[in-house]
């Protein structure tokens, strides 16, 4: 589940950063590596619930990210809406930089109709003449969910630092498979004990019924 939720956190002398993954995407990985897990690799993109943005990965090879983008387009001549803002940012952290925009006159006016209750951001902003152009990069409607730091604690409690999502798929199968052998042992093993039991009662009925014993 921690692909699912996601984390991010600080610990003593550690820190983690895990995005979310869609749960359709870790089952097609899950089956991936039943099929074939001798050399497993899974490159799936992060994925959040109802956002409405893009997510894809930074083509950048220094940087082992993602880059996660809002969505704002033209509404007017002058006005642009905001319907989507990047990952990890707020709709109050959004319009409180809408606010500082207004006070420094890069925008003239802005407009809020956020539905807060289900943490959908929507925004017109009016652009004032001397102001900015709005835009993704001058609205900063871009986050980064960076892949570099994915701390987790193994089955024996150490902290381990992955490289990437496919070798935590891998590690949880192997587990995961391990017991769902040593459960499958356990059900045959009482599975053939309820077959003896079964049997010496039919055979019990059998000589009463025969006059056997």
């Amino acid at each position: 589940m921690i692909l699912v939720n996601g984390c991010s956190g600080i610990g003593t002398g550690w820190s983690s950063d895990i995005p979310c993954y869609n749960p359709l995407d870790i089952v097609k990985c899950v089956k991936m590596w039943l099929k074939d897990n001798s050399d497993f690799k899974a490159d799936i993109t992060p994925w959040y619930n109802d956002f409405e943005g893009v997510i894809e990965k930074d083509e950048n090879t220094k940087f082992n990210r993602y880059i996660t983008y809002g969505k704002v387009s033209q509404k007017g001549k002058t006005s642009y809406k905001v319907e989507e803002i990047p990952i990890g940012q707020s709709i109050s952290d959004f319009e409180e930089f809408l606010m500082d925009l207004k006070a420094d006159k890069a925008i003239k006016n802005y407009k809020a109709y956020s539905d807060r209750g289900k943490n959908k951001p929507h925004f017109v902003i009016e652009e004032s003449k001397d102001g900015i152009n709005c835009s993704l990069e001058t609205l900063k409607l871009k986050s980064y969910l960076q892949m570099g730091n994915m701390v987790l604690f193994t089955r024996e409690g150490n902290l381990k630092r992955y490289s990437n999502v496919g070798e935590i798929i891998d590690e949880f199968c192997k587990i995961r498979y391990e017991y769902y052998e040593l459960r499958k042992a356990h059900i045959l093993k009482t599975l053939r004990l309820q077959k003896l039991i079964l049997e010496n009662k039919i055979r019990f009925l059998l000589e009463v019924i025969n006059d056997e014993l």
